[in-house]
């Protein structure tokens, strides 16, 4: 099996990927969908769900969602299935009275999930590096519906004066997009070993900068959507 485009680095495919992977990419991506838990309605009643998320469920076909009226009202989030396997970490977490950041937030996936496992008393900062992605993130926020949640356009460095303040981090932090291969073709032909470098080295910044925000016996939730053993 070959994918139908090629790398830029001459780097072979067949290095960091098993033959089992390598036709799984090759297969049509499978949408997935998660109820907004506070806005209940009858979108998708019938979609067959998923065992590590209570709201998620799968589509046989992709809809329209930009001409969906319900989407717009924020009823329902278009997100990866794999995604919502965070919903199954948070449930071992007490989160009441607790302070979450979602560090690298936008588009707003993670957030609006872990938004859905927040009591009221809890509080929820969405943060986004680059500033036009965090417009995207607020809207998104703005949709979900909740009032406990703040959104911030922050490098991480700049947390670091909040010493031992977040109970709980989550850090789905920017990577070399391998785990995007099999639903956008764009991402096989941007990637190189260059890259995966850069990435790595940025990810270690990015925990360097915020591990001492964490207070002491706080979590911190980590995710990449790469395989190479780099970025791990």
């Amino acid at each position: 099996l070959i994918l139908p485009v090629k790398f830029k680095d001459s780097l072979p495919f067949s290095d960091f990927l098993n033959e089992k992977l390598l036709f799984g990419l090759l297969q049509k991506p499978v949408i997935s969908i998660r109820i907004n838990p506070f806005k209940p309605s009858a979108v998708f009643q019938g979609a067959e769900k998923f065992p590590w998320s209570i709201n998620g469920k799968y589509l046989n076909d992709r809809p329209e969602f930009v001409s969906d009226p319900l989407f717009h009202a924020g009823t329902y989030y278009s997100q990866e299935a794999s995604s919502m396997f965070l919903g199954k970490i948070l449930n071992f977490i007490d989160l009441s009275q607790k302070i979450v950041l979602d560090l690298c937030a936008a588009p707003g996936g993670k957030s609006t999930l872990i938004n859905s496992f927040l009591p009221k008393d809890a509080l929820l900062l969405a943060n986004e590096v680059i500033k036009s992605r965090s417009w995207i993130l607020k809207e998104n926020m703005d949709k979900w519906g909740s009032s406990n949640v703040i959104v911030t356009n922050n490098d991480p460095s700049d947390f670091e004066q909040f010493l031992g303040f977040f109970d709980v981090v989550v850090v789905d932090a920017p990577c070399s997009g391998e785990g995007m291969f099999r639903k956008d073709k764009k991402a096989i032909n941007e990637w190189s070993e260059r890259n995966v470098n850069l990435c790595c080295t940025r990810q270690k910044r990015i925990l360097a900068d915020i591990i001492p925000s964490i207070t002491n016996g706080g979590v911190l939730i980590y995710s990449t959507c790469t395989f190479n053993d780099k970025e791990k």
